[in-house]
Parts: C-alpha cells; sequence; structure tokens
C-alpha cells in the first residue's frame, strides 16, 4: 500500500508502475490524520490495463514551401478505422483538424511566420483507440 509523507503535497493522482498488460486490478483510498486516525475505505475502484498496452504510433513530418506532408507508421495488431489529426498554431492548444482514412496526410492551409504543431491518434474498428503519437513542429 502506497502512503503519503505528510510533509508532502497531497496529489490527488496516483500512479502504479507494476501494472502488467492485460490484467485487472482493483483499488481503493483511505484518508489518515496526523494522530494516525484513518477513515473507511473508498468504494473500490477497478481497471482493466489494455493488452495492446505496446502498440506504437509514430509521425512524421516532410516539409515543403507551400504544405506539410504528414505520414506516419503503426505497430499494432488492431484493425485501423481511421486517423484523427490534431493541430495547433502557435501557442495554441491543439485542436482537432482533420481525419483520414490513407497512410498521410498533406496540410496546405499554412500562413508564412506561423508554427504549426501536430499530433494523430488512431481510432480503431472496435471503438477504441490509440495512445496520441509524438508531435511534430513545422515552422513555415
Amino acid at each position: 500500500m502506497a502512503s503519503l509523507n505528510k510533509n508532502e503535497d497531497i496529489s490527488s493522482v496516483y500512479l502504479d508502475k507494476t501494472v502488467e498488460s492485460g490484467k485487472e486490478y482493483s483499488y481503493y483510498l483511505t484518508a489518515e490524520d496526523d494522530s494516525k486516525l484513518q477513515s473507511l475505505p473508498s468504494n473500490m475502484g477497478y481497471f482493466k490495463v489494455k493488452s495492446d498496452i505496446t502498440e506504437g504510433l509514430k509521425l512524421k513530418k516532410r516539409v515543403y514551401t507551400d504544405k506539410v506532408i504528414l505520414s506516419w507508421s503503426i505497430k499494432t495488431d488492431k484493425q485501423v478505422e481511421r486517423i484523427v489529426i490534431y493541430r495547433s498554431i502557435g501557442e495554441e492548444a491543439m485542436r482537432l483538424y482533420s481525419n483520414t482514412i490513407e497512410d498521410s496526410f498533406t496540410d496546405q492551409k499554412l500562413n508564412p511566420e506561423k508554427t504549426y504543431k501536430y499530433t494523430i491518434k488512431a481510432i480503431y474498428t472496435d471503438g477504441s483507440s490509440s495512445v496520441m503519437s509524438n508531435t511534430v513542429t513545422v515552422k513555415m
């Protein structure tokens, strides 16, 4: 059981680095005050680690004077339905930009002197999705 040091900041996040792919886990929380009194346990939370935790999604770019061509490689046993493309301009947050069923995507909606960032994720035919890919940056 993990415990928090009372001298540390209390965190609302716990990361279990010992999980294994395909296994189910259950967790509950208790609180302890300075006098070592403990609360009743919280409701149990149940989680299953996806079996495709080792999947890989690698995004690449080719930059031209008037366009950017994004391409990717996917390492997964699942059937890909589509690729979802996210883009940001400058310091903006990433936003949904486009979808494709192709192996690459060409973006021609670019302005000079702007910086663009892209990331993608795969949507599978079973309704699940991959983790987000690496982010690529393009300066026009």
